[in-house]
């Protein structure tokens, strides 16, 4: 299914945050987008807002200990799961349903760092290594 062209007037919906004000970047994209966009729309906000926060070293980044196990083999078996965070790639939707971010500072982040959601961005690869293997917080 082809992707709906995004907006930069997007606005950010953090309201459906766990109780300690934690949103995976996979909510945070589909309740900005609305349900009723498609899944590949969907992978295409979460591409971006993973590029965008890896680029500009987000330090809040959240993972459940067993998240980040499952991760870990995952990257064992196909290591494109850290790397290839294209639209087009399910490794997005991977990375992105086990990530949190605590929902009002990373909304904050992103309107004061100019995140357009009409804008594709993308890391280096070194960034990105650096971003999960220093910044990324295990719980």
């Amino acid at each position: 299914m082809e992707s709906e062209k995004l907006t930069e007037a997007l606005t950010l919906n953090i309201s459906k945050k766990d109780d300690d004000g934690y949103i995976t970047l996979w909510t945070l994209a589909q309740e900005s987008l609305g349900y009723t966009r498609s899944s590949q729309t969907v992978r295409d906000l979460a591409s971006r807002l993973l590029n965008f926060l890896c680029r500009n070293r987000y330090r809040y980044v959240l993972l459940a200990g067993h998240d980040a196990d499952f991760l870990d083999e995952q990257a064992e078996r196909d290591e494109s799961a850290f790397f290839n965070w294209s639209p087009d790639s399910d490794k997005v939707d991977l990375i992105a349903q086990y990530i949190k971010v605590p929902a009002a500072p990373v909304a904050r982040f992103l309107k004061e760092n100019g995140f357009n959601a009409a804008e594709s961005y993308s890391a280096r690869r070194a960034t990105r290594q650096e971003w999960f293997k220093d910044d990324w917080n295990v719980e």
